[in-house]
């Protein structure tokens, strides 16, 4: 096979062969350091075979994307992150080339990515994993993370994300919705990530806000899609990462307390959830783990190959539920802290959470509340009233 002339070695004039692929996936992992910088210059080949003629390269370039993803995530902030963040806002918004035989005055042909995602969501029973929604959920996720704090204060692409996001959940097939749903993990990391510098490929504006009023609008309203999914373990590992910074950050402590309200009124599992993080909140036995906001990303949703994209369709579930073991749990959900607890206002929305716990639960006969949940009253008031 011939490299092409005055290219990146990993740029090959036919793409016959997955082994460049799989190398892009392999060295970011190994050596992120190195390879995300000089692989950065290889995303617009990457994301452009996403939508590549064949169905094989189209799997492979996911493949390739997720690595890089996992690559990116373990180094610093910095300049190429900013880079890599641009390249894919472009992809997501520039229009397809139009055809010369389409009317001039018809309107603007949509991005070819967001028509492809469109379609393999709905597709029902795919023949082959790049037709279906399970690689149109990987793609996502990565791309999600790719553009991280951008995706925040650009309303444009967070239009563009949260429509393909209630598309997946939507589908018939739990275990797509199941997938979907860890596709949260990634949106709370996006919104939890500190802004980076952005400046739009080629001078083109796509739709990002400026001015920190403006900002905080953009990530207030991006918050209502962070919140709209708690069950599937979502509103755990959303809490544990809003509770998670070492920072004393009181919006985020706002956020955490009215998600578990949330959880409360969701019913089944994801309100024992909430019962549980309430007890946990105020338990100073519990100790939470270190925490690094990188815990939101399980690796299998993006080194999927073997995994997700080489699953059976019809027994997705056997892929899509391990994955669930490496988010957050309860018990990387902190504890909070005495002055936390000693603060009015937190003290009355753990009171406010506590007697809305009261109809959920099942007491005896004797009308007597479980020992657990008076211990966490007690603990409450005792935070409280000490110094």
């Amino acid at each position: 096979m011939r490299w092409s002339q005055g290219t990146h070695p990993l740029q090959r004039t036919s793409p016959s062969t997955d082994l460049s692929w799989q190398a892009v996936h392999d060295l970011s992992l190994y050596q992120p350091t190195t390879f995300i910088p000089a692989f950065a210059e290889l995303l617009p080949s990457i994301l452009a075979n996403l939508l590549a003629p064949t169905l094989g390269l189209r799997t492979q370039a996911c493949h390739a994307l997720g690595g890089f993803v996992l690559g990116c995530i373990n180094l610093p902030s910095s300049s190429v992150h900013a880079r890599i963040s641009n390249i894919v806002s472009t992809f997501l918004t520039t229009p397809a080339a139009s055809s010369p035989r389409r009317s001039p005055v018809k309107p603007t042909v949509e991005p070819g990515i967001i028509r492809t995602l469109r379609t393999t969501l709905n597709i029902v029973d795919p023949q082959h994993v790049a037709q279906g929604p399970v690689w149109a959920l990987s793609v996502l996720a990565s791309l999600i993370v790719l553009l991280g704090p951008l995706l925040c204060t650009d309303v444009r692409l967070n239009r563009i994300v949260s429509a393909l996001l209630t598309l997946a959940m939507r589908n018939k097939k739990s275990s797509v919705r199941a997938l979907a749903s860890l596709l949260w993990r990634c949106v709370a990391w996006a919104y939890l990530r500190p802004p980076l510098e952005i400046y739009p490929e080629g001078g083109e504006d796509h739709g990002e806000v400026s001015g920190e009023q403006d900002i905080q609008l953009a990530r207030e309203s991006f918050w209502k899609l962070v919140k709209s999914v708690v069950d599937m373990g979502t509103g755990v590992s959303t809490v544990a990462a809003l509770l998670g910074d070492d920072s004393d950050n009181e919006d985020r402590l706002r956020k955490a307390l009215r998600l578990v309200r949330i959880m409360l009124n969701k019913g089944g599992q994801t309100t024992l959830d909430a019962i549980d993080i309430a007890k946990i909140l105020v338990d100073y036995e519990h100790e939470g783990k270190p925490w690094s906001i990188n815990n939101l990303l399980p690796h299998s949703l993006f080194s999927s190959n073997p995994g997700l994209l080489t699953a059976d369709y019809k027994t997705l579930s056997t892929a899509v539920k391990p994955i669930f073991d490496e988010c957050p749990q309860l018990n990387d959900i902190r504890p909070l802290t005495r002055d936390r607890l000693s603060r009015d206002w937190v003290f009355d929305e753990l009171i406010e959470i506590w007697r809305a716990t009261l109809g959920y639960l099942e007491t005896p006969d004797d009308r007597s509340l479980p020992v657990s949940f008076i211990n966490l009253y007690n603990s409450l008031l005792t935070n409280w009233v000490s110094p």
